[in-house]
């Protein structure tokens, strides 16, 4: 079953929500439609599992640790596990991003087994291998995005003992990415350390994004001064805390916009306005629309998938 992707069901936790739909096959396969002038992608975000995700239609732009890439129709990316990172359209009219996210006990079978040990575990626990980007030009990387696309089609049909055809393709990319990071570049101790912080920093964000919110507050979270906490964000976020918090309140609002039936004057107030003047001054300066615009002209897409629309 293609699970539909939505930012607050992400968004609004600490980490992603493992919501597996059979929690004996700790695997979902997903897809996100996006476009311009609406929704456009997944905030900052990070989890316990594994993520391999391919733009399917148009273009993503997918940042993670000091690192960004613009992936362009048929590339991809690998998540390691714990790692931050967000995907959004850019100036891209259209978008879809289509990807699996698995714990990694489905492909080791449990802790001490050689799977694990030898292959799977030296992966995960990588600090220094956060994830890469995945072209197709590249043979090595090609093969890792035609068994990520093999897994989600069957993932999409669900034949007779697709479960084994899953974590086949998946076990193989893994095994290709265990050799690819041999051979990729490494981050830095303090860029790993920078990240650390900003998910700490996010954490608090995240939880209370609907109250006021200082540097002094996330500096006092973080254990760490209100200089070093501009820093990371810089570092990390390419932005400032406030920047940050407006953004996430913005899309936050944009979510309730759609899903609920709320009004705007509540949902300002859910987001962490002081007022529905300000909501709609800062949610224009946003989105180039007002959010009474923007609730009519944005419906969402259709729930159904085809790999090939």
């Amino acid at each position: 079953m293609i699970q539909k992707l939505k930012v607050i069901e992400i968004s609004s936790s600490r980490e992603k929500a493992s919501m597996y739909e059979n929690p004996l096959f700790p695997c979902n396969a997903y897809f996100a439609d996006w476009r311009h002038g609406a929704l456009d992608g997944i905030p900052w975000h990070w989890h316990q599992e594994l993520e391999l995700m391919y733009v399917a239609r148009g273009q993503a732009v997918t940042e993670y640790g000091n690192k960004r890439a613009l992936l362009k129709e048929g590339e991809g990316f690998f998540c390691n596990s714990k790692v931050l990172h967000q995907i959004h359209i850019g100036n891209c009219e259209d978008c879809r991003i289509t990807g699996l996210i698995f714990d990694m006990d489905l492909i080791t079978g449990g802790k001490g087994t050689v799977y694990d040990q030898k292959y799977v575990h030296p992966l995960v626990s990588d600090e220094g291998f956060p994830g890469c980007f995945l072209h197709a030009e590249k043979d090595g990387e090609k093969a890792i995005l035609d068994h990520l696309k093999e897994a989600h089609e069957i993932s999409r049909r669900e034949p007779l003992g697709f479960e084994y055809d899953v974590r086949y393709h998946l076990s193989r990319a893994l095994l290709l990415l265990s050799a690819a990071n041999q051979k990729a570049d490494r981050l830095s101790r303090d860029v790993t350390a920078q990240a650390e912080r900003a998910k700490r920093m996010l954490d608090y964000i995240h939880a209370h994004f609907s109250d006021p919110i200082t540097t002094e507050q996330l500096a006092a979270h973080a254990s760490i001064s209100e200089r070093e906490v501009q820093r990371c964000f810089h570092s990390i976020l390419h932005m400032s805390p406030m920047h940050y918090l407006q953004k996430y309140r913005i899309q936050a609002a944009g979510e309730l916009l759609l899903d609920t039936e709320s009004p705007i004057w509540e949902i300002a107030m859910n987001c962490g306005f002081s007022n529905p003047s300000h909501f709609s001054k800062t949610f224009r300066a946003w989105n180039k629309c007002t959010p009474q615009a923007f609730r009519k002209r944005n419906v969402r897409f259709p729930e159904d998938f085809s790999l090939h629309s």
